[in-house]
This record gives C-alpha cells, structure tokens and sequence, in this order.
C-alpha cells in the first residue's frame, strides 16, 4: 500500500503525518496490498479539509472527502466514511459472483 499525504497551504508535521497514516492503513489494508492512496490536507474558511483518492490498478475505488474545525476530527470521520463506503463496495463485489 502507498498512501501519500499532501498538504495545500499547510505544513504536515510528523504527527499530523503519523496520525493520518494510522488511521487510514488499518482501514485500507484489509483491502488489498496493491492500493495508492493519495490524502490531500487543506484549509479553506476556518475549515479543515481533507479529501482522499483510492485506486488499485488503475482504476478509482473510491474518492472521499470531510471537513471540521479541527484535524483530528476531520480525519476521524473521514476513515469512517472510507469504511463504510469499503464495506459497499465489498458487498457489490459478492452480490457479483453470486
């Protein structure tokens, strides 16, 4: 897995970078190993933004985006939506073959 973590206007320290890595690997992982996640960190009117590109082999999974008044928040409520929207995507994937 290959997560990349850009930051528009905004520096990302070690921990924010740390932070973001732990809770969307622990989520991403139960994927596939063959993922490329690309996080950008933005801030725009008081309001942080992050917003995450998953593909796997060229082709786009998934595209989720959160934003709060704080970063912890915001990235918490956004590995949440990354779960949900992994377990529909699972289940499209079993409906499929069945």
């Amino acid at each position: 897995m290959d997560l990349n973590i850009i930051g528009r206007n905004v520096e990302i320290t070690t921990a924010m970078n740390e932070y973001i890595s732990k809770k969307l690997s622990n989520t991403l992982l139960r994927i596939d190993s063959e993922l490329y996640a690309s996080v950008s960190v933005y801030i725009e009117h008081s309001q942080h933004n992050i917003e995450i590109n998953i593909r796997h082999i060229n082709r786009t999974i998934l595209h989720c985006k959160s934003s709060d008044t704080n970063l912890y928040d915001a990235v918490d409520s956004l590995a949440e939506k990354v779960n949900r929207q992994l377990v529909k995507l699972k289940e499209k994937e079993q409906e499929k073959f069945f």
